[in-house]
């Protein structure tokens, strides 16, 4: 299975997804940093590791010379027809509260077991964050080791503690250079995985709770997506400049605010509203970083259409209202 975890300042607990999900969402809870329980941390001081409140949720705070450390365990090795299992690589996000110090450095480790040797680590500068994230690949070949086990990930700043990381959320997330739709498992109601279908641009993807990404596993012919070059396997981390944030396929309300197939919806929408005939979207392809522009299909709507009119906040309740009532447990 793939491998979501996300920092949670609490006890690590693992959810039970379906064999063919496209992401394990195996997270350590309390994502939103509202306490400290099951976090490791070392600081000179008092106030090098805290939990602070910030204009949308809490962060956690690390001073110069501090540090944090997270037991997390891997899911088993993910086996799905047609696809060669040696080939799951991993990426690792952390998303920042503020642009942090020009001259701030921090390093992150896996450890397996309890080892002190770092078995995988990385060197973070402020330079590295896009978009107020910073990502990181973890190869094929050390995916495959660290299959089934318990690794720390540790975060340690360098230098004074004058100088703070504020992290918002830390995730590692496992996926495919050659995704098919065999990584479908559910029909909709469940959390994932789910197929993201594009009409408008002309591809699919599967999108997984949780998820800060997602893979492309169809473009159609001769569609929009093909003509500009969009291919399967691309990882689709951005839409319309802005990094992808964790996906909810819960159903209701939730869906279609968080859900990226209804962030993908949002951006074709505004582009059809605006004027524009294209959709940025950023992708991550052969570990290289690129945007790509696609023409959508639509005609911008006539203002006095209902779905734009002043009926459309009304509307849209009862729609989610009545979706939330009759969803029925096989996801009809």
């Amino acid at each position: 299975m793939l491998s979501h975890w996300t920092l949670r300042l609490g006890a690590f607990a693992a959810l039970a997804l379906s064999p063919l999900s496209a992401i394990d969402s195996m997270g350590i809870p309390n994502g939103n940093f509202e306490g400290k329980k099951g976090l490791k941390a070392y600081s000179k001081s008092k106030a090098g590791v805290q939990i602070e409140a910030g204009e949308v949720g809490k962060f956690l705070s690390l001073a110069g010379g501090a540090w944090v450390e997270i037991p997390v365990k891997v899911a088993p090795a993910l086996e799905v027809e047609g696809m060669q299992p040696e080939l799951w690589y991993g990426r690792l996000t952390m998303d920042l509260s503020e642009g942090p110090d020009p001259g701030l450095r921090w390093a992150i480790t896996l450890h397996l077991g309890k080892s002190k040797e770092a078995f995988h680590s990385w060197k973070c500068k402020a330079s590295d964050a896009k978009d107020g994230r910073v990502a990181l690949d973890l190869s094929a070949k050390k995916m495959q080791r660290l299959a089934g086990e318990t690794v720390r990930l540790r975060v340690q700043v360098k230098g004074k503690n004058d100088r703070h990381l504020r992290v918002e959320e830390l995730a590692f997330e496992r996926f495919h250079p050659a995704p098919t739709l065999k990584l479908q498992g559910k029909p909709n109601g469940k959390n994932g995985p789910d197929l993201l279908a594009s009409g408008a641009l002309g591809f699919y993807g599967i999108t997984e709770h949780n998820c800060h990404a997602f893979p492309v596993v169809q473009v159609l012919d001769d569609s929009p997506a093909a003509k500009a070059d969009l291919q399967v396997g691309d990882l689709i981390i951005g839409i319309g400049g802005q990094p992808l944030g964790a996906s909810s396929l819960k159903p209701g309300d939730d869906w279609f605010e968080n859900s990226h197939e209804a962030r993908l919806g949002r951006a074709v929408m505004a582009a059809v509203d605006s004027g524009k005939k294209k959709v940025e979207l950023t992708v991550m392809r052969n570990g290289k970083r690129r945007k790509i522009l696609i023409r959508h299909l639509h005609e911008r709507a006539h203002s006095d259409t209902l779905h734009r009119g002043p009926l459309d906040g009304e509307l849209r309740k009862d729609l989610i209202s009545w979706v939330v009532d009759n969803q029925q447990k096989n996801g009809g």
